[in-house]
């Protein structure tokens, strides 16, 4: 594959000719291409297939949404000082020890209590609950008390979770990290449990622009 001019990808797939050993199936090859560039091409009277273009998303964020991931609301505290917010970019990094790693930016309200209290929590949200991500995705710590209105309780490390989540993971941070814009926090995980009464959890994809992330990707690759 390479890179055509403008913003096209360029697809190039290998002809392939009938023999006795392989007969294609010109007419699934065709659809399958089809399927994947709208503009395709379809097979030469020579059973070969000729060169498919097909427009890159108008925009990165577009793409990106793409590499998706569950939702959650993280609780941090230092003290009785706590805060929440909603982050996707969480994931397991290690088995043993249980590791997972939080992306976040240093410009985040919640960031001052994470790294001076060294715990968080996870609250794992259920697909029906994409109005707490707004919640706790769209308002500030500093202007708004966002944790006032929703159920929760502090788990094992301080951290609030909520109660009505579908799952909750508690940790306390080895490590933070810098990765461009944003910090890397790893933490070890020291207590979870499934709390919901089942349920399938949202994913990053079904919530469109909600984190407002949109505005934050460049325009083109760098």
């Amino acid at each position: 594959m390479r890179r055509a001019s403008g913003s096209h990808l360029v697809v190039i797939l290998a002809s392939v000719y009938s023999s006795k050993a392989y007969e294609p199936n010109w007419g699934n090859l065709r659809a399958s291409a089809q399927f994947f560039c709208n503009s395709g091409k379809a097979a030469n009277d020579d059973n070969t297939l000729e060169l498919f273009t097909f427009p890159m998303s108008n925009r990165i964020a577009q793409l990106f949404r793409h590499l998706t991931s569950g939702v959650y609301v993280i609780g941090v505290a230092d003290g009785e000082r706590r805060n929440a917010f909603t982050a996707s970019s969480v994931m397991q990094v290690s088995f043993a020890p249980l590791l997972v790693a939080l992306g976040i930016s240093p410009e985040h309200q919640s960031y001052e209590l994470l790294r001076s209290g060294a715990v968080f929590a996870i609250s794992v949200l259920r697909a029906d609950q994409q109005k707490l991500a707004e919640h706790f995705g769209t308002q500030s710590g500093r202007a708004v008390d966002k944790l006032a209105t929703t159920r929760w309780r502090t788990g094992v490390t301080g951290a609030p979770l909520l109660v009505d989540a579908l799952a909750h993971f508690e940790c306390q941070v080895v490590n933070d990290i810098a990765a461009g814009d944003h910090r890397l926090v790893v933490g070890r995980v020291v207590d979870g449990a499934l709390a919901g009464a089942g349920g399938k959890p949202l994913i990053y994809a079904q919530t469109g622009n909600l984190d407002m992330s949109e505005d934050l990707y460049p325009s083109t690759f760098s």
